[in-house]
């Protein structure tokens, strides 16, 4: 086990998957996933243990839709034909965010007991702002690469200095400055 150090690397995602793993083992899960909707016809996988239980990195919403539905948890048989035959069975849907969600899955669609019921929702509140974190650092790194796009196409040099005495510069003041 690696611990919960990545967590403070700024690794949520190594964080969320071993939380996962957790899941998937303590309630005899096939796979467990963590989605965030990106737009009405794609889902983006963020964790999931196995690591490639959706192979591309990318679903459909159906998977998250039950458990965005009213914020609550989906205990329940998940029979859509708009979802894969292989992530098809006994699913708990967990909310996790506006457009975020774990699912927890059984192929063999046992259902899910009142243990475990209370164990995925204790396991929720550990989730939630795990995955709301990684979506928060993701949006960020693209945010700095727009920034960092529009910076270095501007014909004037920007140099920014921050509190701690760090620097950065762009392509043209660098030049200005030798």
């Amino acid at each position: 086990r690696r611990g919960i150090d990545p967590f403070f690397r700024g690794a949520p995602h190594l964080v969320l998957a071993e939380l996962l793993a957790l899941a998937r083992s303590a309630v005899a899960a096939d796979f467990a996933l963590i989605l965030a909707r990106t737009d009405p016809y794609t889902a983006e996988v963020l964790a999931s243990d196995p690591p490639d239980v959706i192979p591309a990195g990318a679903g459909r919403p159906e998977l998250i839709e039950a458990a965005l539905a009213d914020g609550e948890p989906f205990f329940g048989p998940v029979t859509s034909r708009r979802i894969p035959a292989y992530l098809r069975g006994c699913h708990a849907g967990l909310p996790l965010g506006a457009e975020l969600a774990a699912v927890i899955g059984r192929r063999n669609g046992a259902p899910w007991d009142e243990q475990e019921h209370a164990f995925l929702g204790d396991l929720r509140g550990a989730l939630a702002p795990t995955a709301q974190w990684a979506v928060a650092l993701r949006q960020r790194a693209e945010h700095k690469k727009l920034l960092d796009a529009v910076v270095d196409t501007l014909d004037g040099g920007v140099l920014v200095v921050d509190n701690a005495g760090g620097s950065w510069i762009n392509g043209p003041g660098a030049r200005l400055l030798g």
